[in-house]
């Protein structure tokens, strides 16, 4: 791939010189296309990186290529200009946050180009990559790269103003202008933002109310995106945009763009105006309400629609909606007519779709969302005990086969994440919940995670935030949450284990990678969460408008202990899981080792070389440790990690335990390497004054009552919430680290192979504080003396 990509690089470089020069340009445009290809191939990290570096060379890359073509007006040429920004904007997107050390270089670039071309298709082109890295969130925690204020949006301003003949150029100034008002909001005044809002409402004048010609669709679209970005710079308690005038304009032109025709001949028009109304539907929500039969009609067809980004931002837009206009009935009744009227028709729209002989999943899916954002609403008119019988009702639709697998149960867990979306937002209104709910919640959740690793990206999105909503909603209902979160947790550490379904003799893949994201990602939106609802309280916002629910509902959510209690609960499985599996082995004889050494030797070490030193007397059991051991090691070395500081000393002294009983598996070291690694970084051994431990406790080895005792000591340290962090458990966590480095240290003068490369690589991992380090001269000349290749140094 990398000779290909540089002989392709070099063509196109010749290429653009002879067409500076004169020459015929018609390969230009095949030889672009063909390096995107290449660098659409790149899957590894290596040749991804030579694709970086190639592409991004300052002397040699694709912007010296646009650099020749430059003063060349041929329509060809031209056109390989523009081929040239789609093809960095494309790979912009493919690579990343591995695009951050080129982002000046790329800007530079770009804005170079895009004043000095007189090719409007050009100048839109070259906005593109500045698109890409606003759209792909690469430079929103790193606003610093970008250094675009004011004085740049004056000169997109001014392009704006004469490309008068080029929609697409147009389009792209203005959503460039909006995703930097929403993602840099300091650096742009009232007055700036108020300028391009009376250009977008300008704009939107000129081309919705023309009769004579079609708008020029692009321009709307790019003028929706726009606006969508401007309407976040505005503090929620004002009208959108800043006057009541302001937002009734907004208003009236979104109703015009989203309203329903069968000859929609641009559907990127309807998709930005959805897309405005899933995020700031809060600012409308009396004139949707006004308005409400009529929108609910045009987004059950937008929801249902062939097109499937079309058909995605209906549901987001018919969410935010559904929830704006439920919160507006019952909070704002006052101001509104007709409530009561509004609320049966949606009861009857919804129970309809669900009683429809032969409905359409997707609108059944929207009767389910419905009637969950509807909860306050069907609380506030018709009581709990209606809510109830809805939630009964639901459950129907969330029925699975007796056996996993098969047609019908693929159609049952099409409704799965919508109904656990539903519960949660009806388990909050419910002052007891009874045992029937947990177990069917449970149930639904379960065989969500059993089918996790095979849901697709956008379907993994939905779950994250679904149970995300779940957790919280079930928090409030005290020890039943930890109840139902401990079971659940289990289930799926079962899974977590096992391998995919593979031909008879082959082992299948692990399923551990897919369970590392599940709870990774999980633990993120949790924590996301909870910076967003402090942000909120320290700002003094409404956080009605902001959640939908009630302040009391919020306050009485502490999203920080959900996340700590979802970590604990997965430590909790791991270390049951850890005691739970039989482990029981044989020791090979001698001589069959001996016979594997030359070729061991010469060999990478792999985890799987322990099972040629012993014999497991369940080798199920044994494949799943070793699963669980490559799960744990990469979960607990991810961001969420400083929530393992408090089970440093009754995890240790779990694992110490089981590599007492069974001293020849490796995991058990691999296991102990890690907690040392994440406490070590969180200065768990230097939070104390240093812990001096007299000689004769380090040099001598423990008595099995001495290490019984420390074991115990584990036991009575974790509690119901979890295990506390006391200078004494730090000090007993020192102690038993310093002795039990000993240990290892002495008995790996008989290991070989993994296992002496684990032993190892835990002493190599541990602070000064635990060990000296002249200790380990004598094993890592024995690794050296039998040739085992391995990676010793210490992260």
């Amino acid at each position: 791939m990398d000779h290909k990509l540089v002989r392709c690089m070099t063509s196109l470089k010749d290429e653009a010189e002879a067409a500076r020069m004169g020459a015929d340009s018609s390969d230009l445009n095949s030889l672009i296309s063909d390096v995107s290809d290449l660098c659409k191939q790149a899957l590894s990290d290596e040749d991804v990186s030579f694709a970086i570096a190639l592409v991004f060379d300052r002397e040699e890359g694709i912007f010296n290529v646009v650099q020749l073509l430059l003063p060349v007006k041929e329509r060809s040429v031209v056109k390989a200009r523009e081929s040239c920004f789609t093809f960095v904007s494309e790979f912009i997107q493919q690579i990343g946050d591995r695009v951050l050390p080129h982002i000046e270089f790329v800007k530079e670039k770009c804005l170079l180009v895009f004043r000095r071309d007189d090719s409007k298709s050009v100048q839109a082109a070259a906005l593109n990559p500045l698109l890409s890295l606003l759209e792909t969130n690469i430079t929103r925690n790193n606003p610093s790269v970008v250094n675009l204020d004011w004085m740049f949006g004056e000169v997109l301003l001014k392009e704006y103003r004469k490309a008068k003949t080029s929609g697409t150029l147009r389009s792209n100034i203005l959503v460039l202008l909006g995703y930097l008002v929403e993602y840099f909001p300091r650096t742009f005044g009232e007055e700036n933002v108020n300028t391009l809002l009376k250009i977008c409402l300008d704009t939107l004048e000129e081309q919705l109310r023309q009769s004579s010609k079609d708008p020029v669709f692009v321009v709307v679209s790019g003028v929706m995106k726009c606006l969508d970005s401007l309407l976040t710079w505005f503090d929620e308690s004002l009208p959108a945009g800043g006057s009541v005038e302001t937002s009734r304009k907004i208003y009236t032109f979104l109703v015009q763009i989203i309203y329903y025709r069968e000859d929609i001949k641009r559907y990127e028009v309807v998709k930005a105006g959805l897309r405005l109304l899933a995020r700031h539907a809060s600012l409308f929500a009396l004139r949707l309400v006004q308005d409400s039969k009529d929108i609910l009609s045009w987004l059950q067809i937008y929801c249902t629609h062939t097109n499937a980004p079309l058909r995605d931002a209906g549901f987001a837009a018919f969410n935010s909606f559904i929830a704006q206009v439920s919160r507006c009935l019952v909070y704002e009744e006052s101001r509104v007519q007709n409530v009561q009227e509004r609320y049966k028709h949606f009861m009857a729209t919804f129970f309809g779709l669900l009683d429809a002989p032969y409905a359409d999943k997707k609108l059944l899916s929207l009767a389910i969302r419905g009637l969950g954002k509807l909860s306050p609403l069907i609380v506030k008119f018709s009581g709990k005990e209606t809510l109830k019988k809805v939630f009964h009702r639901l459950t129907s639709l969330g029925e699975t086969p007796s056996s996993r697998g098969g047609e019908a149960y693929e159609d049952s867990l099409g409704h799965s994440v919508t109904l656990l979306g539903a519960f949660a937002d009806m388990v909050i209104y419910f002052d007891s919940v009874e045992d029937f709910m947990v177990s069917f919640i449970a149930e639904v959740t379960g065989n969500i995670f059993y089918q996790f690793p095979n849901l697709f990206p956008k379907q993994r999105q939905a779950t994250y935030i679904t149970m995300s909503a779940l957790f919280k909603a079930m928090y409030s209902k005290g020890t039943i949450f930890t109840i139902f979160l401990s079971n659940v947790v289990w289930s799926t550490l079962q899974r977590t284990m096992e391998t995919t379904e593979g031909a008879p003799g082959d082992l299948g893949l692990p399923l551990w990678p897919q369970y590392v994201e599940l709870w990774c990602h999980l633990l993120e939106f949790l924590r996301k969460s909870a910076e967003e609802h402090s942000a909120a309280l320290h700002d003094g916002s409404d956080m009605e408008t902001i959640s939908g629910q009630s302040s009391s509902e919020e306050r009485s959510v502490d999203v920080k202990e959900i996340q700590g209690l979802v970590f604990d609960s997965i430590v909790r499985s791991i270390m049951k899981a850890l005691t739970e599996l039989n482990l029981k082995y044989r020791v090979r004889p001698s001589s069959a080792l001996t016979s594997r050494q030359d070729d061991a030797d010469a060999s990478p070490v792999e985890p799987e070389t322990e099972l040629e030193l012993i014999e497991p007397l369940n080798l199920v059991h044994m494949r799943k440790y070793l699963n669980l051991v490559e799960f744990t090691q990469d979960f607990l070395s991810r961001s969420s990690a400083y929530l393992f500081i408090k089970w440093v000393y009754p995890f240790s002294c779990c694992v110490m335990e089981l590599s007492h009983q069974y001293p020849l598996i490796s995991g058990n070291y691999k296991l102990l390497t890690t907690t040392v690694k994440v406490a070590d970084s969180k200065r768990f051994f230097q939070s104390l004054e240093a812990c001096e431990t007299p000689e004769s406790d380090t040099k001598g080895m423990a008595s099995a009552e001495e290490w019984k005792s420390f074991f115990k000591v584990r036991k009575d340290h974790v509690t119901e919430r979890g295990p506390t962090v006391s200078t004494e458990h730090q000090t007993l966590c020192q102690q038993l680290f310093r002795r039990y480095l000993q240990e290892v240290l002495v008995a790996s003068r008989r290991y070989k192979l993994e296992l002496l490369a684990s032993c190892l690589r835990f002493c190599l991992s541990a602070p000064t504080a635990l060990i000296d380090i002249g200790s380990l001269v004598a094993p890592m000349q024995n690794a050296f003396k039998i040739g085992l290749r391995y990676p010793l140094k210490p992260d």
